[in-house]
């Protein structure tokens, strides 16, 4: 943003350069030829003693802005032929630049929102898909409101933006992101960070919107679940209200240290939830790469799984929201 408007004052600067170089040219013309009486300067009587610089060279300035931007005689049609090739010359510049000024006007708004011009275009894209593929009006709304919920109004390439930064500043983001929610789990209590900035590294930005399902009972496991913000409920089968969670809570830990598992009950979203996401392939090989990490993490599961008959563990974190 900031340089997007330096490179518009910059433009703005030139242009009034140009009108002030034209300005100049159109009363240095006639005084080079001693102000004939045809000219546009002995009409208005500014080759006087008593006519200040000032003001002549603010009627020159104006004559220079009107024929450059309005590509117009100014108030005074040209008699002499002084006059008519020093404003053809102005109109000439003055088309040019303009059709200049604006081609860079227009790129400058683009790059001041590119972001969000290239939200536009994908949802222009994804409305020619729905459109396409005759999705019940219902669905391409659940579509939409999706892609409006993930995306804000603008769009990015978060996984780019992290493989371009110097491995310091991206751990650094890894760690503002994703550690509070890493530490908050009982099963990673008191691992190394190295440990909880490869995990970070790995866990996968989402969104559900209200009401839509994110586990279903009985379905094979594979991810764990960290809630950044949002609310959900998880039920059983028969219907039954088991409890709720918010902000700071995880749940389905339990599938990255047991294979085969299937999920105790489902879970819906109750808001628009905001969450980061572990594979079990993605922990196992952060896990591999920090064995002792791993080991304290296997024995805390142990413990932890002799003290309760809940499928899987919910804690309350305390997350810097």
């Amino acid at each position: 943003m900031a340089v997007t408007m330096i490179r518009f004052i910059y433009l703005m600067f030139i242009s009034i350069m140009i009108c002030h170089w034209n300005g100049c040219i159109q009363y240095m013309v006639p005084m080079y030829y001693d102000f004939p009486d045809d000219t546009w300067v002995k009409i208005r009587n500014l080759d006087g003693p008593n006519t200040t610089w000032f003001e002549a060279y603010s009627w020159s300035f104006f004559k220079a802005v009107s024929q450059m931007i309005c590509i117009g005689y100014s108030e005074v049609i040209p008699v002499g032929m002084i006059d008519l090739w020093t404003t053809m010359l102005s109109q000439c510049t003055g088309a040019i630049y303009f059709a200049f000024f604006i081609g860079n006007t227009i790129n400058l708004m683009e790059e001041m929102d590119a972001s969000k011009n290239a939200y536009k275009l994908k949802i222009s894209q994804i409305q020619e898909y729905l459109s396409f593929r005759r999705l019940p009006l219902k669905l391409r709304r659940r579509i939409m409101d999706y892609f409006d919920l993930r995306y804000s109004g603008r769009i990015f390439d978060e996984e780019q933006i992290l493989s371009e930064l110097s491995p310091g500043l991206r751990r650094d983001i890894i760690w503002h992101n994703c550690a509070d929610l890493i530490q908050s789990v009982p099963l990673f209590d008191d691992v190394s960070d190295d440990f909880v900035a490869d995990l970070g590294s790995v866990m996968v930005y989402t969104v559900y919107s209200s009401d839509t399902e994110v586990v279903r009972e009985g379905e094979m496991a594979f991810h764990m679940f960290f809630i950044l913000r949002g609310e959900l409920v998880i039920s059983a089968s028969d219907g039954s209200f088991l409890r709720e969670i918010s902000d700071g809570m995880h749940f389905g830990e339990t599938c990255l240290l047991n294979e085969e598992l299937r999920r105790a009950a489902s879970v819906k979203a109750a808001t628009n939830v905001h969450m980061y996401t572990l594979h079990r392939h993605d922990y196992q090989e952060v896990a591999s790469r920090h064995l002792e990490d791993k080991e304290k993490i296997d024995t805390r599961f142990a413990k932890l799984r002799e003290r309760t008959s809940q499928y899987d563990f919910i804690q309350k974190s305390s997350v810097k929201q």
